[in-house]
């Protein structure tokens, strides 16, 4: 189940069932966007499984703002290669 809240009314204002061998939260968060009324600021806060560019394409073209947490993968190779001091503390979080 994918649900939209709206925190200041404190009210449900859609929802989209999936079946669980269909269940794809990216496609249930651009559907619900593509299909809401909603006008004017909006931010729209998600959690991991919502995260893709098409679904920030969706957003950004309805014009509402986005706060989605994202998985981290991070190719260590690629920063065992870069030399600076970001990529430093960036190994070091994860060693």
């Amino acid at each position: 189940m994918n649900a939209a809240y709206d925190l200041c009314n404190r009210l449900y204002v859609d929802a989209l069932v999936q079946p669980r061998r269909l269940c794809n939260e990216g496609r249930a968060l651009a559907a619900m966007v593509d299909r809401s009324p909603i006008k004017g600021k909006t931010i729209v806060i998600a959690d991991r499984g919502y995260e893709s560019y098409n679904n920030f394409a969706h957003l950004e073209r309805k014009g509402w703002n986005y706060v989605i947490r994202v998985k981290i993968w991070i190719p260590m190779v690629f920063f065992r290669a870069c030399v600076c001091p970001l990529a430093e503390s960036l190994i070091g979080m994860f060693n």
